[in-house]
């Protein structure tokens, strides 16, 4: 991600956006020919490389949004992008649970299109150059290292750039929790629909929090207090998500849940 941040400061952030999306398109193929060759750990391993250029794509969009929105329409600007990115989430999940039950390399290989897709879309944005010439001397390390200078002399940034890194662990376990829960219970079906149905659920959470927390930033409202408590949320909805493998009742309910699907 710092080497992306870099990238994204010296090259044409249309053309960042299509070069990463056209690679994620070939991995990502890549990954549906060995799933189909059954090599588990090459389709990891694919998917890892992936994560790396997915990386790319970040710091180009965000810093392509400033060129393409005036200055008092980025707050909806970004509230307007995680709100689409969360219904994007929400229908892939669902729509991947069931396409999953096609196969692996079928449902990977229909993944593959839609970077395609994303690259078309990329494409047609207009050329969005760096605004200034970046000296050679500066390197990755220098850079960094004047952005956390900033970040230290702005009152209130340096707590909102790190604020992500506790709660994205804390998300990361959230994952694993639902992956289990879903194989475990299969509340909705066979286990990847019901990891889709699950994470379709989470995906409309992503959506709603940076409405709301636009909401709160026009209002005039002090959000310093809600960051903590969303925090706490997240932490408090993994416990439950994870203790519910253990809950007693599951048996009961999920009898409940084999009948009415029988009688429907």
């Amino acid at each position: 991600s710092p080497l992306a941040g870099t990238v994204a400061d010296r090259m044409d952030r249309r053309r960042l956006l299509v070069i990463a999306n056209v690679a994620q398109a070939i991995l990502t193929l890549l990954a549906a020919l060995t799933a189909q060759a059954g090599l588990v750990l090459a389709v990891q391993a694919l998917v890892f490389v992936r994560s790396g250029v997915a990386a790319f794509v970040a710091p180009a969009e965000q810093a392509a949004i400033r060129r393409v929105v005036p200055i008092d329409s980025l707050v909806d600007a970004n509230a307007l992008l995680a709100a689409t990115w969360s219904t994007a989430y929400v229908v892939g999940m669902a729509a991947g649970g069931f396409l999953a039950l096609l196969g692996p390399p079928i449902a990977i290989g229909l993944d593959a299109l839609t970077f395609v897709m994303a690259a078309a879309l990329a494409a047609g944005l207009p050329s969005m150059v760096p605004e200034r010439e970046i000296p050679k001397t500066m390197s990755v390390r220098r850079e960094i290292g004047e952005a956390l200078t900033v970040a230290r002399a702005t009152p209130g940034l340096l707590p909102a750039v790190f604020a992500k890194i506790p709660v994205s662990l804390a998300l990361g376990g959230g994952w694993l929790a639902l992956q289990l829960v879903a194989s475990d219970l299969e509340p909705f079906g066979p286990t990847s629909v019901s990891i889709g149905v699950l994470q379709m659920m989470r995906g409309l959470g992503t959506g709603l929090g940076p409405l709301l927390g636009t909401r709160a930033v026009t209002s005039g409202r002090d959000v310093r207090k809600i960051v903590p408590l969303a925090a706490l949320g997240t932490i408090a909805s993994i416990i439950v998500c994870s203790a519910t493998a253990a809950m007693p009742i599951r048996t009961e309910w999920l009898t409940w849940w084999g009948r009415a699907e029988t009688w429907s």
